[in-house]
């Protein structure tokens, strides 16, 4: 019987055979390094429920914070107007280059009124448009290049303290960015 692949192994393999032999093919990039070059994002945060806002986390204000944030970070965000031009522009330029992706935060939150506390779940990701090969045909859609999250348990009383978790995790993003951009 054939010991399985580890992921190193496979990736290697797969490299050697194939990867390695296209002329311009990068491989074995981190996710810190997909950033590099990349410098226009749009902001997308998922919105609340009615049960959360009532605890008064708008999705809004989030979004806002991560905008501030990032644009005090010499980070360019974008609106939804002027992502779906450079997507436009992606298209019509025969795919060549895109210098824009989707910055989506999702914050899960359960609330448990009994007990008192929120379970919250903060995940932050870069979304890019990529390509991949299918038998005949080239499919075209999004994948994520970079993410980064948190799992945590807040007191109900102490729920505003999402923005300062979501805060510390964008900065980790920036920190990300500003190692491959500077």
């Amino acid at each position: 019987m054939k010991k399985p692949f580890s992921i190193k192994e496979l990736r290697e393999s797969i490299s050697k055979a194939v990867i390695d032999k296209i002329p311009g093919v990068q491989n074995g990039w981190t996710q810190t390094e997909f950033l590099k070059g990349l410098k226009n994002y749009y902001v997308s945060v998922e919105h609340f429920s009615t049960e959360v806002q009532k605890y008064g986390l708008l999705s809004q204000n989030i979004q806002a914070a991560i905008e501030l944030q990032l644009q005090q970070n010499g980070i360019r965000v974008l609106t939804i107007e002027e992502l779906n031009k450079m997507y436009q522009a992606f298209i019509d330029g025969g795919f060549r280059q895109m210098d824009a992706a989707v910055f989506y935060v999702n914050v899960n939150i359960g609330i448990d009124e009994e007990v008192g506390d929120a379970a919250v779940n903060i995940n932050l990701q870069v979304v890019q448009p990529a390509f991949l090969p299918r038998e005949k045909d080239i499919v075209f859609g999004d994948a994520t290049t970079w993410q980064n999250g948190s799992v945590c348990l807040y007191a109900l009383g102490m729920l505003n303290r999402v923005h300062e978790t979501v805060k510390k995790r964008v900065d980790i993003f920036i920190n990300d960015y500003l190692s491959v951009n500077v």
